[in-house]
């Protein structure tokens, strides 16, 4: 029993080994699709057609916002 608990944690130690032994932090290869848009310089287009549609989203919905808060109040007045 006690050799097996001792086994296990060689086991669980060996994932760190290469860590400390100055191997570096081992990393995950990007995908298909990550190693196109980086390669290409396509991701950062992407985020800036994204960025710019969630603005264009905001603004839609401050400038309705307003509106509606305007016609609350010409319906107040009235």
């Amino acid at each position: 029993m006690q050799e097996a608990t001792a086994d296990q944690e060689v086991k669980e130690g060996t994932a760190y080994d290469s860590v400390w032994a100055g191997q570096g932090v081992p990393t995950q290869e990007p995908s298909v699709v990550e190693a196109v848009l980086l390669k290409e310089d396509k991701l950062y287009t992407v985020l800036a057609v994204v960025l710019i549609i969630w603005f264009g989203i905001m603004l839609f919905i401050v400038r309705t916002d307003r509106k509606l808060d305007r016609l609350e109040k010409s319906e107040r007045s009235t």
